[in-house]
């Protein structure tokens, strides 16, 4: 993702600066109960509140801080993951989901899950061949988010792992699972296709909608709601190629009598008339009603029944097979006719068939008699009795009688389910086959999270939704594992921080899935199968699912009982009262999914009676066996020995499916699952633990999450989003965490050794050999050679962290990586095949030389083949040699006779094996049938005496309870029995002691005397008895009533602190919240500040290598202009020398015909010398002589004229390189200007930052100046009004330990005169009330002097504070003024820099004028060099003179010729001269351009300098605004210090004043108790004297002593004393190492709290 969003286009300045105007706009997001509102923040309210502007209406709100989130950029409003996202809120994420639905992009990424919003259709256009095709082999950072991409990146890690991998499809009923989950199946099976495979993509489809078909029911939420679960296993060969395939079915929740099931609904009302007369449905009573079938939606079922004949007929369903299931699901119609009434015969059976006649239809389509049919469906318990009936305890379930609509509706479900059995063995059929595979992938689909209320229905939901709701609950657990807990785990495990602010407690029990699955399936710890509410503490808590288990099996149990138990397990007093909640109405609860974002009502009315199964369910399958119809006992036979329990469907075929099919067969059927098989509710949780353990198999990242979120209710706008809605699922989901979790954390990862080995390309150099490489890696360990791996690759340090085994990397990283391996290994590939191409080629030419050898060869042989043809020994050679080979031939056919021979004894042999083999693998599987069917009734007994067994544990613990409750009756009767016989002997013994003196001897008198004595005592004793009871019944209420009142208090106080602490918890959740706002904020500002930083840090690594690649470039221009102006000067020395060769070669030429000439001429006036005179002899020599010499000047002037073109043609060549050294040197001096001129404007600009940034600080600086005056005022009117405080308190301090002592001192001689005056009375509740007084004065001074010195303590602190505050800013003022000094040297730095920019810029000119005057001199050399010409053309037209001179002297002209020929010459001097001056000034020409050149390079050289100077500079600049930078930072946290010691001033100056009202309140009741202490020393009418100046120097003893008094006194009246108050403690925490501290402390603290009011003493 961060490397993603770095490599992406550059931004253009209108771009950057749209983002910064919307980024200072302040758009935010306004969250409320409807969803989400656009708004503009305005200013600053009250306290946590903020006004806001609607963007749509223009209105002004006020509204909370809390309501309001960051909005992300225009850019990113349909972005493909959410995790991209600048601001990661709640808002900013609904928003992206809601723009790509409309923009009809149904699929976004939330890190790792995949989000699909709503049911996706079919025949959408992004489900398509061609979509498909898009997505094949591509890599999972190459592809939008898409179920396609799903699918592709499982396929892709199960081929690179080899490892099975699965995909799990989350979301609630209705969200489109299903539908996701076929496109992920079609796009595997049509883009990796096997090779004459039966799987293809239409045969898939075909399975799948048969299966759906017969197991779907419509609901409130969806019309073709799923009521199973589907475990899809995909099974690939080595290549990736789909090789097999399988569906397990789990849970089939398929109830006819529940709800209308699709399969039932298109068979009566889509088959045609022939197939409804064999399927008897012509007869039935139409008008009659059956609870199986509905009349809605007829006109679509036709269509439905031809498409599922179709698909039946597609993967291979015969005819028989489709008649065997039609009757089936039409005997299921017609027994919903048939019904059940009270039977009126003496058979045994209870009930019978209202409708005889469609009963018998039933049983003909059945193949089984109606009284069998009857039996089976009306018989439950046998009316003969058992064996061994008084051994055997009845099962719980029935207990209860079954009625006859009951008994009906079982039978029809397992003859439904049996149904749904068969079908599911076909498809498996159809779909399984015998090819060897490597791995699987594995396709879950569930049942979705299902509320009957957001459908409209207001009825509480069963038994089913709690179960399909539990399955959700635990997939999203293992998704809370997988994308929340795992990755802390492993980041704690590698020793890898995050820095984002999480605390410790970050997984709280309100975003854990955790407790509502402990709650819905916690198994219990111990053997009570049920205890009563007194008990409850003694066992454990168990889950709903297991209560509901035990209530089912429990005799006389309810559904009240259920709730009851729940109620009492999890109700309000438990940890866990906020998961589950009772409704106001009977027999319902709510339940809190998904962390509580849908509640779900629940109705537990039927759900004992339905958590275990019906014995009438079981018995359809013993009818379909025994049927008469062969097809139909045929398919029930085979179906269940081809998928085992009712529960489950596997496919026989692949290995691997075979071994995940018998481990959850496993799971369902041994132990605690085996034994609770016949328990409904239990049977989901043994289910759930299988799928997790095989979903755990796959590995920590072998598990892919497609999320599906529903967009809108049923009865909304198909197009509308309902975001709240969509709100609760992403909540429920937990996307907003997993997508946070993956932005800031490292959710790539792998091991050291493996990164090493994957990438080791990429880090190894092209030159490096292997040899070096193996050495390094023999002598580093992985840790060292990752760092050298890392350091080669320059990665960004933001994008990993290296752990103890693994190194972890950011979103997209990894791709990346991948991105450049794949370069390189391309780049390896093609050396690779360059160099088998090359191997090839040379192996093929030397195939090619050998076949040219071998032909040579045949040639040779054939030659010498013709040459022996017709030699008579070769002749017989060619007659014998076929004899031969016949007799070889029939040699060869013997052998192979023998070799046959012995193949087909072999071959008996292996067919005999393979007979007896078969026969003993049939032999065994029967035996294997049979003991599996023996295992089968064990296990039947076994579960039928484990029931027994806990009924007789419940039973043994019922009698056990009623023997306690018992024997405490007898014992209370027992003591009731004494108490009367000891009243009985009492009376007894008063009667005798009565009657005795009427049977004494003595005399009358005496007895009457004593029986007046005894009855005196007696009597007596009764009145002192009845006064002891009288006083001990007012003596008992009166501590009764106290203690009511105590308790009234306690309950108020009790209650208080819970309301305190509930509005604590909320506060804090409030903070909390308000705390996790911020650290989100803080997180993405981090994640963004990083991805800048790793922009910066790729700007400049681009940078950087753009410059050398630029250098790199000029120094490759260079020396292309280098070699151009050597191959120049070569072509120039070439065309010399060739120049001179033609020359030599003309000159050569001119020679020959010289002398050819010469040869003639001497052969002419040899002619001429032998027939002529002297005269004309030597006339003829003189003229001959005379042409010599005209010929001589004539090569001489072709010589000048071919110096002269040498010399134009030099002349040209200048004026070339001089026209081109001008135009390059304009353009380099545009380029300098252009570059000077920017570089000013940069300065100028960052001048101009530095100034308005120097400006702010200084602003900043004076303000902060000007705050810290007016603090340190501010807190030096604080100190001198705390020290005045202080002083008062003390003055008031010591007044009150004055009157202390003085009242202690009264209370003193008071209590001694109370003492002597007790025996003859007093006032005792004076005196108690006087004490508790005194003590309430004494514990209010020790408060106020602990809040005094509390005050002091915060005043200190505050002090400190504000002293640390100020010391940090000097500190910052101080690093202010350096900072801007160090601004102003790099100011004056960068005008040093601009002054040598402006001397560069002066020497560039001057040497641009210099090359100017260079070039005005080689335009004047170039005039020189034309006059030059024209002086060679005049020299042509003299030497034409000359020609026509000699013609002249020729025809016999004077002797002037010798003059003319004098003057030529020096003319040719003249020509030589001016040409050695043109040379000599064209040498001095390139003089000059040479040093012209070397200063242009010098220039060049000092500008280059000049532009690293400014380099520096722009450094230093960018150092200067990181020390601002740090220091604003410190001023901020300077600030919050200082709003701290604020706060902590303020809070200290509230303590103070809560000190002064207190020592107020004190004062105010001494002088109250001062003034009744006198009325108490005049009452009492004693003249005490003043003993406060004897008294004052009494220690503490005194008082210690009037404690223990007061002690005393409590104890004598027997009055307890309570536990002390806090602020007791407190003050006399110094006295606790004596006992007599001790009791003075309990005393003073049960004088504290059995003292009265004020207003009750006054």
């Amino acid at each position: 993702m961060l490397s993603n969003s770095i490599n992406g286009n550059a931004k253009s300045e209108e771009q950057l600066e749209c983002e910064k105007e919307w980024l200072q706009a302040g758009h935010m997001w306004l969250a409320h109960r409807g969803g989400f509102t656009a708004v503009v923040r305005e200013a600053e309210a009250d306290a946590g509140r903020a006004k806001v502007r609607v963007l749509q209406t223009g209105e002004i709100l006020t509204v909370d801080e809390d309501d309001l989130e960051k909005a992300n950029p225009p850019q990113l409003e349909r972005c493909e993951d959410i995790a991209a996202l600048r601001c990661l809120n709640e808002c900013g994420a609904l928003n992206v989901l809601r723009a790509r639905f409309a923009a009809g992009l149904p699929h976004a990424r939330a890190g790792h899950a995949l989000l699909v919003l709503g049911p996706p259709k079919r025949t959408a256009p992004i489900y398509t061949d061609k979509v498909a095709a898009m997505f094949r082999g591509c890599r999972a950072d190459d592809m939008p988010p898409h179920v396609f991409a799903a699918a592709q990146s499982t396929h892709r890690c199960m081929l690179a792992s080899r490892r099975d991998r699965a995909i799990v499809f989350l979301g609630r009923s209705g969200s489109g699972k299903t539908s996701a989950m076929r496109h992920c199946i079609w796009y595997l099976a049509s883009a990796y296709p096997a090779q004459g495979s039966k799987l293809t993509p239409e045969r898939l489809d075909a399975a799948f909608d048969v299966l759906h078909m017969f197991g779907s029911t419509r609901t409130g939420s969806n019309p073709h709601a799923s009521r199973f679960v589907s475990l899809t296993s995909l099974d690939f060969d080595g290549g990736g190629a789909l090789a097999a395939a399988s569906v397990q079915v789990l849970l089939p929740d398929l109830r006819p009598g529940q709800a209308p099931l699709r399969a039932l609904h298109t068979l009566y009302h889509g088959c045609d008339g022939r197939l409804r007369r064999e399927l008897l449905l012509e007869q039935a009573p139409v008008t009659a009603p059956n609870p199986f079938l509905t009349a809605s939606e007829r006109a679509d079922a036709p269509t439905e029944f031809s498409a599922l004949k179709d698909a039946l007929q597609l993967i291979g369903v015969t005819e028989q097979e489709q008649m065997a299931m039609w009757k089936i699901m039409a005997a299921i119609c017609h027994l919903g006719w048939a019904g059940a009434v009270k039977a009126n015969t003496g058979s045994g059976i209870k009930y019978q068939f209202a409708s005889t006649g469609c009963g018998q239809r039933a049983s003909r389509l059945l193949g089984v008699g109606s009284d069998e049919l009857a039996r089976a469906v009306f018989l439950t318990v046998p009316t003969s009795p058992q064996p061994n009936s008084n051994l055997r305890t009845p099962s719980p379930s029935n207990e209860r009688e079954m009625s006859g609509a009951e008994a009906v509706d079982a039978f029809v479900t397992g003859l439904y389910n049996e149904t749904f059995n068969i079908v599911s063995a076909l498809v498996n059929r159809s779909l399984s086959t015998s090819a060897r595979t490597s791995a699987s992938i594995l396709l879950l689909d569930t049942p979705g999270a299902d509320n009957p209320m957001c459908a409209g229905q207001q009825s509480g939901a069963p038994l089913s939704k709690l179960l399909s709701n539990y399955l959700q609950e635990r997939l999203q657990a293992m998704f809370h594992e997988a994308m929340l807990v795992a990755p802390r785990d492993r980041y704690a495990q590698e020793g890898i921080t995050l820095d984002d602010g999480a605390e410790e407690d970050w997984l709280s029990e309100t975003v854990n899935p955790g407790p509502m699955v402990e709650l819905l399936d916690k198994a219990p710890q111990n053997t009570i199968v049920r205890s009563s509410q007194a008990d409850l503490r003694e066992c454990d808590r168990r889950g709903l699912l297991w209560l509901l288990d035990e209530e089912s099996m429990y005799p006389g149990s309810s559904d009240d009982t259920f709730l009851e138990r729940v109620m009492s397990h999890y109700g309000a007093p438990s940890h866990t009262h906020y998961l589950i909640k009772k409704a106001p109405h009977a027999r319902q609860f709510v339940l809190q999914h998904l962390q509580g974002t849908n509640p779900v009502l629940y109705d537990v009315t039927g759900w004992v009676k339905a958590s275990r199964e019906n014995p009438v369910t079981k018995k359809s399958l013993t009818l379909l066996q025994e049927s008469q119809n062969e097809e139909i006992g045929r398919l029930s036979s085979w179906s269940r020995g081809a998928c085992g329990p009712s529960a489950w469907a596997g496919a026989p075929g692949d290995v691997a499916t075979l071994r995940r099919a018998s481990s959850i067969r496993r799971t369902l059927t041994s132990g605690t699952a085996g034994m609770k098989r016949r328990s409904t509710a239990l049977q989901a949780k043994f289910v759930a633990d299988g799928i997790v353990d095989t979903l755990r198999r796959c590995g920590a990242a072998g598990v892919s999450f497609v999320c599906c979120l529903l967009t809108n209710q049923p009865a909304d706008t198909a197009d509308d989003v309902n975001v709240p809605l969509l709100r609760s699922q992403f909540r429920g989901f937990q996307l907003l965490d997993a997508a946070r979790l993956y932005k800031q954390g490292f959710p790539e990862h792998m091991p050291l050794s493996e990164f090493a080995r994957r990438y080791r390309l990429l880090a190894t150099s092209e030159t490096e050999e292997a040899e070096s490489t193996q050495t390094a890696q023999t002598t580093l360990s992985d840790r060292q050679i990752v760092d050298d791996m890392l350091l080669t690759l320059d990665l960004d340090v933001t994008s990993y962290r290296l752990g103890l085994t693994q190194i972890m990397f950011r979103g997209g990283v990894v791709g990346e990586l991948d991105a450049r391996r794949d370069a390189a290994l391309a780049r390896v590939l093609v050396r690779l095949q360059a160099r088998a191409r090359g191997l090839l080629a040379r192996r093929r030419a030397q195939r090619l030389r050998t076949q040219h050898t071998a032909a040579r060869c045949v040639q040779r042989n054939v030659r010498a083949f013709l040459a022996v043809r017709d030699w008579p020994w070769w002749r017989l050679l060619v007659r014998v040699t076929p004899l031969l080979a016949v007799h070889r031939t029939e040699h060869r056919l013997k052998h192979a006779q023998e070799e046959l021979e012995t193949l087909r004894a072999k071959l008996d042999k292996v067919e005999s094996e393979r007979t007896h083999y078969k026969n003993e693998t049939e032999r065994l599987e029967t035996k294997l049938s049979e003991v599996g069917g023996e295992l089968t009734e064990e296990r039947a007994a076994a579960a039928l005496a484990t029931e027994r067994a806990d009924a007789e544990a419940a039973e043994r613990l019922r009698v056990e309870r009623d023997n306690r409750d018992l024997l405490a009756n007898n014992q209370r009767l027992q003591q009731a029995s004494e108490r009367l016989e000891l009243e009985l002997l009492h009376w007894r013994s008063a009667d005798s002691g009565g009657a005795e003196p009427s049977d004494s001897e003595g005399s009358e008198a005496d007895a009457s005397a004593a029986g007046d004595k005894y009855k005196r005592r007696f009597e007596r004793a009764h009145r002192e008895l009845q006064l002891l009871r009288a006083q001990l019944r007012r003596q008992h209420e009166d501590d009764l009533e106290q203690l009511v009142s105590v308790k009234k208090q306690l309950e108020k106080k009790v209650q208080d602190a819970y309301e305190e602490v509930e509005e604590q918890r909320a506060v804090a959740a409030q903070w909390k919240r308000k705390l996790q706002k911020l650290t989100n904020d803080m997180a993405d500002l981090r994640s963004l500040l990083d991805e800048q930083t790793c922009r910066n840090n790729l700007l400049e690594k681009r940078q950087r290598k753009f410059d050398g690649e630029l250098q790199a470039a000029q120094e490759e221009l260079k020396r292309e202009r280098s070699a151009k102006e050597r191959l120049s000067r070569e072509r120039d020395q070439a065309h010399a020398e060739k120049y001179a060769i033609e020359q030599s070669l003309s000159e050569a030429r001119l020679e020959l015909e010289l002398k050819e000439e010469r040869l003639a001429a001497a052969t002419r006036e040899l002619e001429e010398r032998g027939g002529g005179g002297d005269e004309l002899t030597a006339l003829r020599r003189n003229k001959s002589e005379l042409e010599r010499r005209v010929r001589d000047q004539e090569e001489e002037l072709d010589e000048l004229a071919g110096q002269i073109q040498l010399l134009e043609s030099s002349k040209l060549r200048l004026e070339m390189l001089l026209e081109q050294q001008r135009k390059e040197a304009r353009l380099e001096a545009a380029a300098r200007d252009d570059e000077m001129e920017e570089t000013r404007a940069n300065a100028a600009k960052k001048l101009k930052m530095l100034e308005s940034q120097l400006e702010s600080e200084h602003s900043e600086r004076s303000l902060l100046l000007r705050e810290r005056h007016e603090l340190e005022r501010r807190l030096t009117a604080l100190e001198e009004t705390a020290r005045a405080e202080n002083h008062e308190q003390a003055q008031l301090l010591q007044r009150l330990k004055r009157d202390l002592k003085r009242y202690r001192a009264l209370l003193r001689d008071a209590q001694t005169m109370l003492e002597q005056k007790e025996k003859e009375g007093g006032a005792k509740a004076q005196i108690r009330q006087l004490k508790n007084q005194v003590e309430d004065l004494e514990l209010a001074v020790r408060a106020a002097t602990k809040a005094r010195q509390t005050a002091e303590a915060e005043a200190a602190e505050a002090n400190a504070a504000l002293d640390e505050a100020t010391r940090a800013r000097s500190d910052a003022a101080e690093r202010a003024m350096t900072a801007a000094r160090e601004a102003a040297a790099a100011r004056a730095q960068l005008d040093d820099a601009e002054e040598e920019a402006a001397e560069l810029l002066k020497k560039y000119r001057s040497s641009t004028s210099a090359l100017v005057a260079a070039q005005s001199e080689a335009r004047e050399a170039c005039a020189r060099a034309d006059a030059a010409g024209e002086e060679a053309r005049a020299a042509r037209d003299k030497l034409a003179e000359l020609a026509a001179r000699l013609a002249q002297a020729e025809a016999g002209q004077s002797q002037g010729q010798h003059e003319a020929e004098r003057r030529l010459e020096l003319r040719n001097k003249e020509l030589e001269s001016s040409l050695e001056l043109e040379a000599t000034a064209r040498s001095r020409l390139e003089g000059q351009l040479a040093r012209l050149r070397d200063a242009h390079d010098a220039l060049a050289a000092e500008l280059g300098a000049a532009r690293a100077r400014e380099q520096h500079a722009a450094d230093e600049l960018r150092k200067v605004t990181r020390q601002m930078r740090e220091l604003k930072e410190e001023n901020s946290s300077l600030n919050a210090k200082l709003s701290e010691a604020g706060r902590a001033k303020a809070a200290a100056e509230s303590a103070a004043a809560a000190a002064a009202s207190e020592a107020a309140a004190a004062r105010d009741e001494a002088r109250l108790a001062a003034r009744r202490a006198a009325a108490l020393q005049e009452a009492l009418a004693g003249d005490l004297g003043s003993p406060a100046d004897s008294r004052d120097s009494d220690s503490d003893n005194d008082s210690y002593s009037s404690d223990e008094s007061i002690g005393t006194f409590l104890a004598n009246h027997k009055l307890s004393p309570s536990a002390p108050s806090r602020n007791s403690v407190q003050l006399d925490s110094q006295k606790s190492h004596t006992p007599e501290g001790r009791q003075s402390r309990s005393s003073v603290g049960s004088s504290k709290q059995m003292s009265p009011t004020k207003e009750s003493f006054a």
